[in-house]
C-alpha cells in the first residue's frame, strides 16, 4: 500500500515537471517569435499557422506533441532571415 502511494507520488511530481517544461518552452518561444515578427500580437498568429518547416503543423502543436522546440526555432528563423518556410 505504501509502495502504491509512492508510486502515485512519483509519477505526479514526473508529470508536474514535464507540464513545467513544455510551459517554459512555449514561454520561450513566445518571447522569440515576438523578437521575429516586431509584436505580440502578429507573434500570437503566427504560431498558430502551420508551418511547411514543421511538416503542416503550427509551432505551438508542434510543441504540444514533439516537444523540440529546435525546429520551432529553425521556422522562426527562416521567417527572420528570409529563408523558405
Amino acid at each position: 500500500m505504501i509502495a502504491g502511494a509512492v508510486r502515485r507520488e512519483v509519477t505526479r511530481q514526473l508529470l508536474m515537471i514535464e507540464s513545467q517544461r513544455e510551459s517554459d518552452s512555449l514561454r520561450a518561444v513566445r518571447a522569440y517569435a515576438r523578437k521575429v515578427f516586431g509584436s505580440t500580437a502578429i507573434a500570437d498568429r503566427g504560431l498558430q499557422r502551420p508551418s511547411v518547416r514543421l511538416g503542416g503543423e503550427s509551432p505551438v502543436t508542434w510543441l504540444q506533441h514533439h516537444n523540440d522546440p529546435a525546429e520551432v526555432y529553425g521556422a522562426l528563423d527562416a521567417i527572420a532571415y528570409g529563408t523558405p518556410v
